[in-house]
C-alpha cells in the first residue's frame, strides 16, 4: 500500500499494489517438444486451474514459437500447427500450414470468459523464414467458445508434421489476465 501524509497529518491510502496482481505468468517454458509422427497431437500442455476465469472478461494469452527442421519446402508441405483445448484442437478456420521456407511459426492466441460457461478466442499466427522475415501472417476470431470455467481445463501445443521430430516448439508462455 502506498501512503501519503501531509504537513504531518494523517496518512492517506493512496494505492494498493496488492492490485496490480491482475497479470500473473502462468507458465513460461522452452520445452524443445517435437511431433511424435504424422498425425496432429498434442506435443506439450499446461493447466489452467478450474474458477481461474471467474469474472467475464478475465482471460488467458498463449504464446507458442515452433520452428521446423526443414527451411526449404513447398507450400502445403505437411507440417501444422495449432492451439488445443482439453487435447481438442480448436476450430480456427482450419490448421496453419507452413509455407515455402519456413522456419519459424509463431502462435499467439486469447482466451476470454464471455459468461459462466462461453468465451472467444482471437489471435494471430506468422510463419517466417530463416532470417525472422514474415512469409505469411494471419488473424483469426472464434466467438460461442463453450466451456464451464469452473473446471480445471489443459491448454494445448499441438503440431503434425511428414515426419517425426520434424516441428519442434522452441517457446510455451500462458499468461493471465484478470479484469
Amino acid at each position: 500500500i502506498l501512503q501519503v501524509s501531509i504537513d504531518g497529518g494523517a496518512y492517506i491510502s493512496l494505492y494498493d499494489f496488492a492490485a496490480l496482481a491482475w497479470v500473473n505468468v502462468l507458465s513460461n517454458t522452452y520445452p524443445d517438444s517435437t511431433t511424435a509422427g504424422t498425425t496432429l497431437t498434442s506435443i506439450n500442455s499446461k493447466s489452467l486451474a478450474g474458477g481461474q476465469l471467474a469474472t467475464d472478461e478475465d482471460e488467458v494469452e498463449v504464446y507458442q514459437l515452433y520452428t521446423t527442421g526443414t527451411a526449404n519446402e513447398s507450400v502445403n508441405s505437411g507440417k501444422f500447427v495449432a492451439i488445443g483445448i482439453d487435447g481438442t484442437e480448436v476450430d480456427i478456420s482450419g490448421r496453419f500450414a507452413s509455407f515455402t521456407n519456413t522456419k519459424f511459426i509463431e502462435l499467439r492466441a486469447r482466451l476470454s470468459r464471455t459468461s459462466a460457461t462461453a468465451g472467444q478466442l482471437q489471435g494471430s499466427v506468422k510463419f517466417l523464414d530463416v532470417d525472422g522475415v514474415s512469409l505469411y501472417e494471419s488473424s483469426f476470431a472464434v466467438t460461442g467458445v463453450s466451456y464451464t470455467w469452473a473446471s480445471a481445463h489443459t491448454i494445448n501445443a499441438m503440431a503434425e508434421s511428414v515426419a517425426a521430430g520434424d516441428i519442434v516448439l522452441q517457446a510455451f508462455e500462458i499468461k493471465y489476465s484478470k479484469k
